[in-house]
């Protein structure tokens, strides 16, 4: 029954559709249209929800496009936003949340003792649950909104009022625009104009596997169903294929010695 399907059936369908040989771009329609088929299926009450919806596509190298900033890029784009977007840039590039869930975020969420964010079931993409360890980056902009609260929103605009999707992609375009005026500018010119806010996403993901993260953690951070989501992160993980070969190559000698 359609109502049976659920967003893990789609991933492990099309999982196995890419290891049988079928494109990014091939498996992306095949994803688009099972979406659609759902949306005709909820119109006519046989199905309650879209399974499709909680996956990421697939990128399309060639066609497609994927800005990763780099740490002091990072920075950068926080200094140069407004106040008010400052937290929010924080909190995305230091978890890798979505936007919707960042919004999303009320205090109850927050837990300064354990340190972690708990993301709500009821707030994700994918429908699933997930806690985030917060970092101290992330935890010392979170401290700072706290003690200026007056509702249960985290993610608020000066008058109190909850942070909307709209003034986020004003202020983040207004961000952009500082750099880019800034001279040197401290964000390359090539990535300001593809920059979009859910490269943030990417760019929590890059570095973190840069900086010896398992890719698995990454996924789990992330809040991807499957490993193949996370995989695309994988060409920066030379400081771990290098460990890896180094661990190898020292049993293999170890082992030669103790022959000789």
């Amino acid at each position: 029954p359609l109502g049976a399907i659920d967003t893990q059936d789609i991933a492990k369908w099309i999982e196995q559709r890419r290891k049988d040989g079928a494109s990014p771009a091939s498996a992306n329609r095949d994803l688009s249209l099972v979406s659609a088929l759902f949306r005709w299926a909820r119109k006519l009450n046989h199905a309650e929800s879209n399974p499709v919806r909680g996956l990421d596509r697939f990128s399309e190298r060639g066609n497609g496009r994927e800005v990763f900033l780099t740490a002091d890029e990072s920075r950068a784009l926080v200094e140069a936003a407004h106040e008010t977007l400052r937290p929010f840039l924080m909190t995305a590039i230091g978890t890798g949340m979505r936007r919707g869930e960042a919004l999303s975020l009320t205090w109850s969420d927050i837990d300064f003792k354990e340190r972690t964010i708990q993301m709500r079931s009821s707030t994700t993409k994918t429908g699933l649950g997930r806690v985030i360890p917060m970092g101290v980056w992330v935890e010392s902009a979170l401290r700072d909104l706290k003690r200026r609260a007056t509702g249960e929103e985290v993610f608020t605009k000066a008058n109190g009022k909850p942070l909307k999707a709209d003034c986020v992609r004003y202020w983040f375009r207004k961000a952009i625009e500082t750099c880019a005026e800034s001279d040197p500018s401290p964000i390359a010119a090539s990535k300001l104009a593809q920059l979009r806010l859910h490269d943030l996403r990417h760019t929590a993901a890059s570095l973190m596997v840069a900086d010896g993260v398992p890719l698995f953690d990454v996924g789990k951070i992330l809040g991807h169903v499957t490993p193949t989501m996370t995989a695309r992160y994988a060409h920066f993980q030379p400081r771990a294929a290098r460990a890896a070969m180094d661990a190898l190559d020292g049993a293999l000698m170890q082992r030669q010695t103790g022959a000789g």
